[in-house]
């Protein structure tokens, strides 16, 4: 991956770019050459050409290694919201690791973020909201990538007007910020939530779905404003619709964790599991890194078009809660201690959505808990070659490795 390009050697100036970066070097060539000839020459003829003169001269090349020190070689910078959330926070150090020439600035107000899953990470950090993006003096940024929203389907719930505040009008405050700064590319998290009353299976791409919860109709409502504004303004953005997602840096502590998290908070605290179904219900789970690789494949993507697209991220394959605790027992070598309860009493610690005239049907709640769901991956894979193929068995592992380091501080 290449983002070094000779734009120009046009007499006593070589303009290089470095993805969003321009370097002007002044050259010192004698004026009674034929520079004139450089532009015979294709571009790695001129650049040899430019070379061979900037090394005759030591000064030149001492004020260029100056020029390049200040400027940096940094190919792509990228602006990550909910940089302190479980997907931001790993993604921000899967690129460190493996594509460490793009920069990040990251922005998040830490409601539902931790600031140390940020520890030991390369980047430029804002605590602030969304909706003052505008107010952060960010520029140059070649993509954003856009994860901020209220996930946990009570709180949703339970503050429907926060909620389409946070996730639909914040990401078009986040693509008006695109466009007025000359950033092309957003790629936004969508969720496969919004497949909740699907029937048949996998799930396909498509629009004009029928959502009932709160969380899913958001995200819903965003990819169709982002898809419209998109249009209007010549953006390139890509809705990945993430299916049951896991890896190190769940939340092990929040009301109502994630089912992985929670297990795992179970074991290192030797805690009874209080469970809401019979396990036998299965889902498609995708492992982060798997995520993470489909993003850098859309970032470094040059494409053209403009408009929405929108690629399901699973693994195309099911596993049941049952199968997980399984899995995990044996990668603990303890059996997890479990109770089990009705489904419809999930989100009873949530009063305020029955203690109304007109309460929440609990039908949607057992219908959430126990619904199916398997992703078909056949755009992702055609789009960037990707098979999302983490196994559960090394996924949990590296889950299991992370928080007994975390539990065991």
């Amino acid at each position: 991956m290449t983002f070094f390009n000779l734009l120009i050697a046009h007499r006593y100036i070589l303009i290089i770019a470095f993805g969003n970066e321009f370097i002007l070097i002044p050259l010192i060539i004698d004026p009674a050459s034929n520079v004139s000839n450089v532009n015979k020459y294709n571009n790695h003829q001129r650049f040899l050409y430019v070379i061979q003169k900037i090394k005759s001269d030591l000064c030149l090349i001492s004020d260029t290694l100056k020029i390049i020190q200040e400027q940096g070689f940094k190919s792509v910078k990228v602006l990550i919201t909910g940089a302190a959330g479980f997907v931001a926070s790993h993604i921000i150090e899967y690129i460190n690791r493996y594509n460490n020439e793009i920069e990040i600035i990251g922005i998040d107000n830490l409601s539902y973020g931790y600031k140390e899953r940020l520890e030991g990470l390369s980047l430029e950090f804002i605590q602030g909201d969304v909706e003052d993006i505008e107010k952060y003096n960010i520029r140059d940024v070649s993509a954003i990538i856009h994860t901020a929203a209220i996930a946990p389907l009570p709180h949703n719930e339970i503050n429907p007007t926060e909620s389409y505040k946070q996730n639909v009008v914040n990401t078009i405050r986040v693509a008006e910020f695109a466009s007025k700064i000359g950033c092309k590319k957003i790629i936004f998290l969508s969720t496969s939530a919004i497949y909740e009353n699907d029937i048949k299976f996998p799930s396909k791409e498509r629009e004009h779905l029928n959502t009932t919860l709160v969380y899913p109709t958001t995200k819903m409502c965003a990819e169709h404003a982002l898809n419209a504004y998109s249009n209007s303004y010549s953006l390139s953005t890509y809705a990945l619709r993430l299916f049951n997602l896991y890896g190190p840096r769940q939340d092990y502590f929040r009301e109502q964790p994630p089912l992985i998290g929670y297990l795992l908070r179970s074991i290192f605290n030797n805690e009874i599991a209080e469970l809401y179904s019979n396990g036998e219900q299965s889902r498609d789970y995708i492992y982060i890194d798997d995520l993470a690789k489909v993003i850098i494949n859309l970032l470094n993507k040059q494409d053209n078009k403009k408009g929405l697209k929108v690629l399901n991220v699973g693994s195309g394959l099911t596993t049941s809660v049952n199968e997980i605790i399984d899995i995990l027992s044996k990668i603990s070598g303890n059996e997890i201690r479990i109770n089990r309860n009705s489904s419809e009493k999930f989100w009873d610690n949530y009063s305020s959505l029955f203690d109304r005239d007109l309460p929440l049907n609990k039908d949607y709640i057992n219908k959430e808990v126990n619904k199916y769901s398997k992703s078909d991956n056949t755009i992702l894979h055609e789009l960037t070659g990707i098979n999302c193929n983490t196994s559960m068995e090394e996924g949990l592992k590296k889950c299991y490795d992370f928080a007994k380091k975390y539990f065991n501080k």
